[in-house]
């Protein structure tokens, strides 16, 4: 890793023999109430996506920069998987906090609600 480079993601392609390397460096302080997270995603080491993610702060800047990277790997690596696992295993969905905060409750407990059931079964 650089001196930029913080997080580090191998996964593998549809191809054995090319490697998809995913990059997250430090969040940049861009403003007084903004972050930027570069990424990469490159592929058999050729830089294929280059990108960043912003949000209020650093922490902030890392999430959704993981949620950008699932959507991006997801359409231009549709075969990507990380241990065998699909892509959703590597980059969890998030729950959508832009709908106000009761909404997100509710879709939490609904998360919830299903894991319990799920599980309690077995």
């Amino acid at each position: 890793m650089d001196g930029n480079t913080i997080l580090r993601r191998s996964m593998s392609s549809d191809d054995p023999n090319q490697e998809i390397l995913i990059e997250i460096d430090r969040p940049i302080r861009v403003g007084s109430m903004e972050c930027q997270c570069p990424f990469r995603v490159s592929l058999a080491g050729v830089v294929s996506i280059e990108s960043s993610a912003f949000g209020a702060d650093e922490i902030q800047s890392v999430m959704l920069a993981f949620d950008a990277l699932r959507e991006l790997v997801g359409t231009s690596y549709p075969g990507a998987t990380w241990f065998s696992l699909p892509l959703e295993m590597a980059f969890p969905r998030a729950i959508p906090y832009a709908s106000g905060i009761e909404t997100y409750r509710e879709i939490e407990a609904i998360v919830d609600e299903e894991l319990r059931t799920r599980f309690s079964k077995t």
